[in-house]
């Protein structure tokens, strides 16, 4: 149980997360969709139409439209303001991986509990373990970036300090900036 528990927690946070989408909402459809439709007038009305700069406008907001999906009801262009603000509050609620891996130790937690016994508590150590080390490191980089806004003058010291990281902590700190 123990090992299956940790084998969960681990591809979880190892990359696992990544692949977890998690659905927009209907104001972040409309949002993509505006921002597509007024990429296309650009290309086709702007200044100077097809160019090479409207051209890839219009490219990479069909594939973020494609990967979002389209929305219900097609917007309008006046609603672009509200339907903007709606998508942008929208974005910062959804739940981002160190609150999803939390809530996936705490559910380990739980069933481990449930279960009982040597092997239940062995589980629930463990995962307490993990999910006080994941809390620790995400507080780690959240203080890390805020020093590096407040002390610009001591950036290049930072830097080179966080050179002798090795590139497996590199990729997870990476990992748990975005």
């Amino acid at each position: 149980m123990r090992v299956i528990m940790g084998a969960i927690a681990i591809l979880f946070v190892a990359g696992c997360a990544e692949q977890l989408r998690f659905a927009p909402s209907e104001p972040i459809k409309q949002n993509a969709e505006l921002t597509h439709q007024i990429a296309v007038k650009v290309d086709t009305e702007g200044t100077e139409a097809k160019t090479p700069a409207t051209q890839k406008l219009v490219s990479g907001t069909q594939a973020s439209l494609s990967y979002i999906g389209r929305p219900l009801v097609a917007p309008d262009y006046a609603d672009f303001e509200t339907v903007n603000t709606q998508a942008q509050e929208d974005a910062q609620e959804r739940p981002d991986v160190g609150k999803t891996v939390d809530s996936a130790l705490e559910l380990g937690i739980g069933v481990c509990a449930l279960l009982g016994g040597v092997a239940g508590l062995k589980g629930v150590q463990v995962l307490n373990m993990a999910r006080t080390k994941a809390k620790a490191f995400q507080e780690i980089i959240k203080n890390n970036e805020l020093f590096k806004v407040q002390s610009p003058e001591s950036w290049e010291a930072y830097k080179k300090a966080q050179a002798a990281q090795s590139p497996a902590t590199r990729e997870l700190v990476a990992k748990a900036k975005v």
